[in-house]
């Protein structure tokens, strides 16, 4: 997630949040750590229980009675809050920003069986749908791809695409919508790539996106996918550090396919990558070969997979004559458009 705070915001939304509960000067103390966990008592009578000062954002706090009034449908409970029939405990309140983001651009959020979510979203003048397993899971990169429009920096007019990384199909809709012709999307995890598959039939886009359930990498193999408790965030076990380590929840064996082979089977033009780690090893390998040099443009999240990899990654490919562009930023991830120099 890539975001941007400035000082006049923030005394902004502190001047909201004592504007707008009873108890500030407790709630400052509890944010700065000067204090345990706190409740939070709104002046409309809403309770927020046990703020945790990591997740919950002073903004948050200050814009939430403005942010619930959005939703059709709104129950509180001691453990959290049920907006359109999807619960989200108190402390993961934080993700009711992007459901509030998403309505106002014209899209909706309401919950399905199973706990799981739809979101829809507009982009283009059509509106889109994605089945999330949890709210969770996918929201955030819904936002930042149909919104925020990220991706959005490449010509994707008539061009085939290798989506790595293809998570819930967010990113292989946004291609099709922004004129691909053919996107080939790979996702590793056989729980989320059950979603990929039925949030391309959902939005009709069959005929153009092609699913593959494996990871890609420089030579084909098998590895291990280390799967975390949310399960939206996997790693191949070459890329796990120790503190992704302490949320590993569940194991699975994949096959790692060999990037080569598919880029020219499929007559690649553009490669999005988003792979928690291997987009080193596939960048690596298409810049030190030169293959670079025959695609379009490579669109890249990098990772702090290890002290220093990003600015490591940037110095190591300077000295090939690449055009290399920053598009977005924050603490964990860093988003680079890369293309050959014309």
């Amino acid at each position: 997630m890539f975001k941007n705070i400035s000082f006049i915001n923030v005394a902004k939304s502190i001047s909201k949040l004592i504007k707008n509960t009873n108890n500030p000067s407790e709630i400052f103390l509890a944010k700065v750590g000067l204090k345990e966990l706190c409740d939070v008592y709104y002046r409309n009578g809403l309770k927020i229980e046990k703020i945790c000062r990591e997740k919950i954002a002073i903004k948050l706090l200050a814009d939430l009675p403005d942010i619930l009034a959005k939703f059709d449908e709104v129950e509180y409970s001691s453990g959290g809050i049920t907006v359109n029939g999807v619960f989200i405990s108190w402390q993961n309140l934080g993700v009711l920003k992007d459901c509030s983001d998403i309505i106002d651009v014209g899209g909706n959020i309401y919950g399905v069986a199973n706990n799981e979510v739809v979101i829809e979203v507009p982009f283009n003048g059509s509106l889109y749908r994605f089945k999330l397993p949890h709210i969770l899971a996918g929201i955030g990169e819904i936002k930042q791809v149909f919104i925020n429009n990220v991706y959005g920096c490449l010509d994707y007019t008539d061009k085939r695409v290798l989506d790595v990384g293809g998570f819930i199909g967010d990113t292989a809709v946004f291609f099709v919508a922004s004129g691909a012709k053919e996107v080939h999307s790979f996702e590793p995890n056989p729980m989320i790539f059950e979603f990929l598959k039925t949030n391309i039939l959902l939005n009709n886009v069959e005929s153009k996106v092609f699913a593959h359930c494996m990871g890609l990498g420089v030579g084909a193999r098998k590895e291990k996918l280390l799967i975390t408790d949310s399960f939206t965030e996997t790693r191949l076990q070459s890329y796990v550090n120790s503190k992704y380590e302490k949320k590993i929840v569940n194991r699975a064996h994949v096959r790692v396919g060999d990037v080569f082979r598919f880029l020219d089977e499929y007559k690649i033009d553009i490669i999005k990558l988003d792979c928690e780690g291997c987009e080193y090893e596939i960048l690596r390998g298409i810049v030190e070969t030169g293959y670079i040099q025959s695609l379009e443009g490579v669109v890249a999240e990098l990772h702090s997979v290890w002290s220093r990899a990003q600015k490591q990654f940037l110095a190591d490919i300077s000295k090939f004559g690449l055009d290399v562009n920053i598009i977005a930023k924050n603490n964990e991830e860093l988003l680079i458009k890369i293309t050959p120099k014309t």
